[in-house]
């Protein structure tokens, strides 16, 4: 008996049947692919965000819930006949809004997804199976993305190569960051890690988004350094030879670490 017991409660979910079909976003600033799983009443979304360079690929589980404080969380991940270990970070902004859960994967982890038809998300309060169908084409249109998404920012070879000027940070970026700015979850459990970010810097100097590059291994310091970045730092636009504010990108690592 307790043995059926353990095996009915090690039970894995059902996979969810999407509701709509993929859906790819060509933003300014990002790409995402994004499918809908659930109804208009009870609302739930996974979308996919590769980074710009194809680094790290970022999961969302969007699903009602309202507010939450943010907190991180062990989670593995399933696709394929593969698992992948790292972390979850869920938050709520307000209590009519959305919860979100992101987890951040390294994309070298990733090499069965596109041949996958199920992705599976489990840890402390998560417990998610999606069906999925056409995840190679979605990670293709997403590449294609990427590339117009590259040549937008001047990230291009032939783009940087009409950069005379760098863009340049007002303030030291390090000298942004404080001890205040050390999330409390990571604080509390002793948690370090070096983030990577990429910052698309516009052509007045004002940082349009920050995007993960090479994740921390702990979903809290790196939502963290985008944070930071984001509210703070300024820069003066890159120039070209007849002195033009352009687009351009911004790479800052941040080495977390908790100091005895």
């Amino acid at each position: 008996m307790l043995s059926l017991l353990f095996s009915l409660a090690a039970a894995a979910p059902t996979p969810l049947t999407p509701t709509k079909p993929w859906v790819v976003d060509y933003s300014e600033t990002y790409c995402a692919a994004v499918r809908a799983f659930g109804t208009t009443e009870a609302p739930l979304d996974l979308v996919l965000r590769p980074s710009p360079e194809g680094d790290v690929l970022q999961f969302f589980i969007l699903r009602s819930g309202g507010f939450a404080m943010a907190q991180h969380v062990p989670v593995t991940v399933g696709f394929a006949d593969a698992t992948v270990k790292g972390t979850a970070l869920e938050y709520g902004f307000n209590k009519g809004g959305r919860r979100t859960i992101l987890i951040s994967l390294a994309n070298d982890t990733l090499r069965d997804l596109p041949k996958t038809r199920t992705l599976t998300f489990h840890g402390s309060g998560i417990d998610y199976a999606f069906g999925l169908t056409g995840m190679g084409q979605v990670l293709a249109a997403l590449a294609t993305c990427n590339e117009d998404l590259r040549t937008h920012w001047n990230m291009t070879d032939q783009a940087k190569a009409a950069i005379r000027t760098e863009a340049k940070p007002v303030y030291r970026l390090m000298d942004l960051l404080s001890s205040d700015d050390y999330p409390e979850q990571a604080l509390t459990e002793e948690d370090s890690g070096k983030a990577s970010v990429l910052l698309l810097v516009d052509d007045k100097g004002k940082v349009a988004d920050c995007l993960l590059q090479h994740t921390s291994g702990n979903a809290s310091l790196d939502a963290q350094t985008c944070i930071a970045f984001r509210n703070r730092a300024r820069f003066k636009p890159a120039l070209d030879a007849a002195g033009k504010p352009m687009r351009s990108v911004y790479r800052q690592a941040v080495s977390w670490k908790v100091r005895g």
